[in-house]
């Protein structure tokens, strides 16, 4: 059987093909071998080359904020120098305070190491209800969701972790990796996509990238599926599904960002560029 997207409505393009809720491939034209009648659904993303301004709203917890800079004044959120990423930064314990959902498109929380050992706010986790009610983007930074407790008990922040497809319920929980000290500076991408290519083409499959000294910590996927990218300690293979650097579930998303005083490599600036285009393309089509 061959099966091939030729037609797309202007403004999109071709995405990926699912069998069910699983990632199956993203070739245009994919052909494969049927045993049983089987079902593919093709899905499509906005084309993100048309996009000419995202609005972010970086919640920082009073340290690590600067996604603004990274974004902005390094460029990795702009495009042939215009400045598409526009983050507004508000310090954790302002949240929400008079921001509206209406005025951004995607929100992240972080990034430094425990999240500062702070959680987020009852009147942050109702702006956040209505946020997620809505299906907008949002990224979760390190130590943000964790079930692990090493950071205090990040309870409303692990109220979201379902949506992006994540299992923090198990208290305590730690890692083997963790446990035996391991970090990484490393990771390599699981799967190309659309994510991988625009702004910054960041490679394919396989592909080792460098970032400061991370972890994850207190957290199960799910649906591994959705792991963009795992680090690469061979310590971490026996157990994928508590390995990831960056998980997506639809338009949510958590990153291991943050762990080392709020640093970023370049790589993780175009990682962090590319997964807010990625985030806000696929809300744009729900």
């Amino acid at each position: 059987v061959v099966v091939n997207v030729e037609t797309i409505n202007k403004g999109f393009v071709f995405s990926d093909w699912y069998r069910g809720s699983s990632f199956e491939n993203n070739q245009r034209k994919y052909q494969l071998k049927v045993p049983n009648e089987i079902t593919l659904t093709a899905k499509f993303a906005q084309d993100v080359t048309a996009i000419e301004k995202i609005r972010v709203l970086n919640v920082y917890p009073y340290s690590g904020s600067n996604l603004k800079t990274w974004m902005e004044t390094n460029g990795y959120g702009k495009v042939n120098n215009k400045p598409i990423i526009q983050v507004t930064s508000v310090s954790i314990g302002s949240f929400p305070g008079s921001h509206s959902i209406d005025n951004y498109d995607v929100v992240v929380f972080g990034f430094w190491d425990c999240n500062s050992s702070t959680d987020m706010s009852n009147a942050g986790a109702n702006w956040m209800d209505k946020w997620v009610a809505a299906k907008k983007p949002v990224i979760f930074g390190h130590d943000t969701l964790e079930g692990a407790l090493i950071c205090g008990y990040h309870n409303n922040f692990n109220r979201y972790s379902s949506y992006v497809g994540l299992d923090t319920s198990s208290y305590p929980r730690r890692t083997e990796w963790e446990s035996t000290g391991n970090t990484s500076s490393s990771v390599k991408i699981t799967k190309d996509s659309t994510f991988t290519k625009y702004p910054w083409n960041i490679g394919d499959a396989g592909k080792i990238l460098y970032i400061p000294t991370s972890h994850d910590l207190g957290q199960k996927v799910i649906n591994t599926d959705n792991i963009f990218l795992t680090f690469t300690s061979q310590s971490r293979a026996s157990t994928k599904a508590d390995n990831f650097y960056l998980v997506v579930n639809g338009t949510g998303a958590m990153i291991q960002t943050g762990h080392s005083s709020g640093a970023a490599t370049v790589d993780e600036q175009k990682i962090l560029a590319n997964l807010i285009f990625y985030l806000y393309s696929q809300y744009v089509i729900h």
